[in-house]
């Protein structure tokens, strides 16, 4: 294979060594406590390595598909043995046919899911070098851990190169190479699994990794002196951005600051932390909640308020979502000297004139004592007068995309909380004008003991499914086999299931309220007036019309491309850098 990069010299020794890469897509998903604890990083990839070049990091090109050949050949001639581990079933083995020195073949799911027996094989096998073709982020983190469970051996992860190995020797041609056309070579091989990868990822990228060079840096790594690799070096200081939120639950505030952690603000995260636990969420593997519950005495009120003093003390930026997380951010500014004071975002997911007595009374005096540095309402509808702060809406989710099948296998469905602004018993009631049909109800709440008696009182609690909370993934899957996604509600702010139905492609009947205008004013939702079922069903019934379809998904397009995860994280990642610019 023709390549343009020279063979890695690490030095063999008792401790062992971890190499990984990043492209654009690999970043964009990396466990970076994992890339940080790496001996070198390597930049594969031209748009990953153009966006370098752009933050003034010179990298030369590298990969493993590129780099791994040559140092692999190198350790064979000095007599190494190799182990490769990852793909999918016996596509390891299938790739270590093709390569000399290899000793040991093992695939990347049921061969690694037992930590302790992989490494038991591995030492038993005697292999010296270790290939990791799984993706990011696990390989990485695995990486790691074999590093510290094995001594003197080299680790290397390979992305897909194992896959493309056991295609075929030389998967790229020589000239694909020297053209820097391998992301074509493989999107015209791979156009199902890699289109979105070539197409809208780059863009992606480009706003959440906009700042990649000093991440990188962030994480303890710096350049070699031939501009081929990072390596560690100690942190640098850089500004520090966390989010408060006022309870751990699965709600539309708790979902715009995963999305602004994860996938808005580049690879260090605006981390997000909760007063306390309410009823958890699967967003968040770990809750970073201030207290276990609900504070119920003085004293551990008290105690929550420190640890969030605590908390913001040397942040440079804090986003405070939801009325009392925006109360308790202004009284603990209060308590602080002003120059040790953090910036203050307040964003507004209710209308203030629905904020309990107390949170308001707080968020006023926080006002009048200019404590709250910029102000961000989610939706127009939540906006007290267009003078005041910013309107910033959720995004579509990017990664929800995709094509809704065209089967009534959930049919009629409704995302919602059970209670009594979500109206849901209308949509119980349209019913009675839709025979045949089913809805079904994922949630739960106050009502819900009372919308089973309404299904029963109405004559339809056979076609009344109650599913209870389900797991964001498995949310998403029932939108793309629902016929339609119905939100009947009587008040909303900026609802999050709308924007994830719009990202699955379900068609939307929703009630006619100022909140769900993003929807219905773009032309891709229908609409009917707040608690009429009849209303409701005679929507529903208009969705076979197949005029009506192709106009819906042309209103669906305008909202993807008005609120697209880049267009919005620009917003807020501009926010924030013009809220510590200097005055």
């Amino acid at each position: 294979m023709t390549s343009e990069a020279t063979v890695i010299d690490l030095s063999i020794t008792r401790t062992s060594t971890v190499t990984t890469w990043l492209n654009h897509h690999s970043a964009l998903v990396a466990d970076w406590d994992a890339v940080a604890q790496a001996d070198a990083v390597g930049v594969d990839g031209t748009f990953l390595q153009l966006m370098l070049s752009l933050q003034g990091a010179s990298v030369t090109r590298s990969s493993a598909d590129l780099d791994l050949p040559n140092i692999l050949r190198e350790r064979h001639r000095e007599g190494r043995t190799i182990a490769f581990v990852g793909g999918g079933l016996g596509i390891a083995k299938a790739a270590a046919e093709r390569f000399s020195g290899v000793v040991l073949a093992v695939d990347g799911y049921d061969g690694v899911a037992d930590h302790p027996r992989l490494v038991q094989r591995l030492r038993a096998s005697g292999a010296t070098v270790i290939v990791l073709g799984m993706g990011s982020p696990a390989q990485d983190r695995i990486a790691i851990r074999l590093r510290d469970d094995l001594q003197g051996v080299e680790i290397y992860t390979a992305g897909g190169w194992f896959d493309q190995l056991a295609h075929a020797e030389n998967y790229f041609p020589p000239m694909v190479h020297a053209l820097r056309l391998g992301w074509l070579w493989r999107l015209c091989h791979e156009p199902r699994r890699l289109a979105g990868r070539y197409t809208v990822e780059p863009f992606v990228a480009a706003v959440r990794l906009r700042n990649v060079a000093r991440r990188l840096e962030m994480s303890g790594l710096r350049l070699y002196s031939d501009k081929r690799f990072f390596v560690h070096r100690d942190p640098v200081d850089e500004p520090d951005v966390v989010q408060v939120v006022t309870q751990l639950e699965r709600a539309g505030a708790q979902t715009l600051s995963w999305w602004i952690e994860n996938q808005a603000s580049g690879t260090s995260g605006f981390r997000s932390y909760f007063l306390y636990n309410k009823s958890g969420s699967d967003l968040f593997t770990g809750s970073r909640c201030l207290a276990d519950s609900r504070p119920g005495s003085p004293r551990g009120l008290m105690t929550m308020l420190r640890k969030l003093r605590n908390l913001m003390q040397g942040r440079d930026v804090v986003i405070a979502h939801t009325h009392y997380a925006i109360a308790a951010v202004i009284l603990m500014s209060m308590s602080m000297r002003p120059a040790a004071r953090p910036k203050v975002v307040a964003v507004h997911h209710w209308p203030i004139e629905r904020y309990p007595r107390l949170a308001a009374k707080v968020y006023s005096l926080g006002v009048r004592k200019a404590l709250i540095d910029e102000e961000v309402f989610v939706s127009p509808s939540v906006r007290p007068d267009p003078d005041r702060g910013v309107v910033i809406e959720n995004p579509v989710p990017l990664a929800a995309y995709g094509a809704a099948a065209r089967r009534r296998e959930v049919d009629l469905l409704i995302v919602a909380r059970h209670s009594a602004e979500k109206s849901v018993s209308t949509a119980i009631d349209a019913l009675q004008y839709l025979p045949g049909r089913t809805l079904t109800l994922v949630g739960e709440g106050p009502l819900t003991s009372e919308l089973e008696a309404h299904a029963r009182a109405a004559g339809v609690e056979e076609r009344v499914v109650f599913a209870g909370p389900q797991p964001n993934t498995e949310v998403r899957k029932m939108m793309e086999r629902a016929s339609a996604l119905i939100l009947p509600s009587r008040w909303e702010a900026m609802p999050m299931v709308l924007l994830e139905g719009i990202a699955c492609s379900v068609p939307l009947v929703v009630s006619a309220i100022p909140a769900h205008g993003f929807v219905s004013d773009s032309g891709a939702a229908l609409v009917f007036e707040v608690d009429d079922a009849r209303g409701l069903a005679a929507s529903v019934r208009s969705l076979d019309d197949e005029v009506t379809r192709k106009s819906l998904d042309a209103g669906v397009q305008a909202v993807r491309d008005r609120l697209s995860e880049p267009a919005v994280a620009e917003r807020w990642l501009t926010l924030v850098d013009d809220i510590l610019a200097p005055t």
